[in-house]
């Protein structure tokens, strides 16, 4: 037999699930924006009074995540040859990209870095830089995929054309190679709390967590280098290191370093730049750690990225605007359904067997009012001895 497809079910937008596509769309956004799966069911219920098991929430969420990224890969092949010339009054006058990365439990009881990817557009207030308008990406994938990837959203937020940009991270050598590839123009700045870190671990191996010794020098040094110091920090870790020799003392010596022209934190304050990736950390926690993370949640590997991607559209409001194409993309895979096949008789090229005789009639037991041999009275008789 061929394939078929009830017209019906074509016109009422159905898929292989027995439902309508406004309550796949309830069904998919309760299951990326409530806490777990069981919750979406018990909401949906609630709200709508749709009896739905929590596993059937959670495989109709998955796939239209796994369409979501989908497109956006094919979307990221096509973006050099098909992008629009953005116009230049969408360019925000100063940008921020920062990027990091958060870990989340697997089923086969491992740990595996979700990366993700924060751009917002910088406000200047009294209070000093004020992030607006973010927006995210996040993939659980290696560096090097990550990085392409996130050229979608880096398209779409029209970074290449924005005025100024800065990329503030913790300094990762995978982050480096982010802003090389993705950002190559921005101003690269280290994320302040992660420097003073470093010299909080310094001077708490050198004299004891929490002493005050260790709050007074790295009090001192830590305005040093918010003043844009950064070289006589560099110096004073280069003595310690030479009479103490403790680990903690040479790695901030070595971070601080080869960064240190990353860390011109006065000068970057004049010009009104964010010194922090709190845009990053706090993404982490709204969009990953909220949804992936949590007391006995584990998840399939290949279902960390389709969550991951409904959140993010979900962050980035673009949900109303990106459902349509990433419903149709789920329901092409179903609109062909395979009919079931007839139980056959016989096989086509076999002759067919012929009916069975047709059973002969019994011999009459009388003619003419006589016996014949068929007659019960003809039958010998048996008998059976005594015991």
């Amino acid at each position: 037999m061929g394939w078929s497809f009830f017209p019906l079910d074509r016109e009422l937008g159905l898929g292989s699930q027995s439902c309508t596509p406004t309550l796949v769309e309830h069904i998919t956004f309760l299951g990326t924006a409530c806490t777990s799966f069981r919750e979406a069911r018990d909401v949906l219920g609630r709200l709508l009074g749709v009896s739905c098991a929590a596993d059937s929430v959670r495989r109709i969420t998955e796939a239209h995540g796994r369409s979501a990224v989908a497109l956006d890969e094919a979307a990221t092949l096509a973006l050099d040859k098909d992008r629009p010339q953005p116009v230049a009054s969408m360019a925000d006058r100063l940008q921020q990209v920062s990027a990091d990365g958060v870990m989340v439990s697997l089923c086969d009881g491992s740990w595996e870095e979700v990366k993700l990817l924060a751009v917002a557009r910088i406000e200047q207030t009294p209070d000093g830089p004020h992030a607006c308008d973010l927006s995210y990406y996040a993939r659980l994938s290696d560096a090097r995929s990550f990085i392409a990837g996130s050229r979608l959203e880096l398209a779409r937020r029209n970074t290449d054309i924005a005025r100024e940009v800065v990329f503030v991270s913790d300094g990762a050598l995978w982050l480096e190679g982010f802003a090389e590839e993705n950002c190559p123009t921005a101003q690269h700045i280290i994320d302040w709390p992660h420097a003073v870190s470093y010299l909080y671990n310094a001077g708490a191996a050198l004299y004891g967590s929490g002493s005050a010794d260790c709050t007074a020098w790295t009090n001192t040094w830590a305005d040093r280098l918010w003043a844009g110091e950064g070289e006589a920090v560099v110096a004073e870790l280069a003595r310690l290191e030479a009479t103490a020799e403790l680990e903690e003392v040479r790695a901030a010596r070595q971070y601080i370093e080869r960064r240190v022209d990353l860390m011109r934190y006065a000068a970057f304050r004049q010009c009104g730049y964010p010194v922090g990736s709190g845009i990053a950390e706090s993404g982490n926690k709204v969009v990953i750690e909220d949804r992936l993370k949590g007391a006995g949640k584990h998840w399939q590997r290949e279902n960390v990225s389709p969550m991951a991607a409904l959140r993010c559209l979900s962050a980035n409001a673009l949900w109303d605007s990106r459902w349509t194409t990433i419903t149709h993309a789920s329901r092409r895979k179903y609109a062909r359904c395979r009919l079931p096949e007839r139980r056959r008789t016989h096989t086509v090229g076999t002759r067919l067997q012929p009916p069975p005789p047709a059973m002969t009639k019994s011999p009459p037991a009388k003619i003419n009012g006589k016996p014949t041999a068929a007659h019960s009275w003809r039958a010998p008789i048996s008998y059976r001895a005594k015991t």
